[in-house]
């Protein structure tokens, strides 16, 4: 229930400060685009790459197959451009990366 009511507020730099349940805000913002990129699209083109076995798959010692994501961040950089490009293409990756942020 709110209450309504005059009250001093807490001074930083001669400026008044508003203090906010930490319920209401949220930490991390949507759209944050570097986000998307580094958790949605790198490892989506590193799938990519490995099914296709493109010049980036790398054989281990092993016998494992990888793709670093240092070649894939080299290959395709992060700009909203290329993003924009890339949800148009995908647009469910967009969907599950949005219900995930969102919990």
């Amino acid at each position: 229930m709110w209450e309504q009511r005059y009250a001093y507020l807490p001074f930083y730099k001669e400026k008044p400060i508003l203090l906010v349940p930490k319920c209401f805000v949220r930490r991390k913002t949507f759209s944050n685009y570097y986000n998307f990129y580094n958790n949605v699209v790198v490892p989506y083109l590193q799938e990519q790459h490995l099914s296709l076995n493109t010049a980036l798959v790398r054989l281990l010692q092993n016998g494992k197959r990888v793709v670093y994501k240092k070649d894939i961040k080299k290959q395709t950089k992060c700009t909203k451009p290329f993003i924009l490009e890339f949800i148009n293409s995908n647009p469910t990756l967009l969907k599950k990366y949005k219900e995930s942020e969102l919990g």
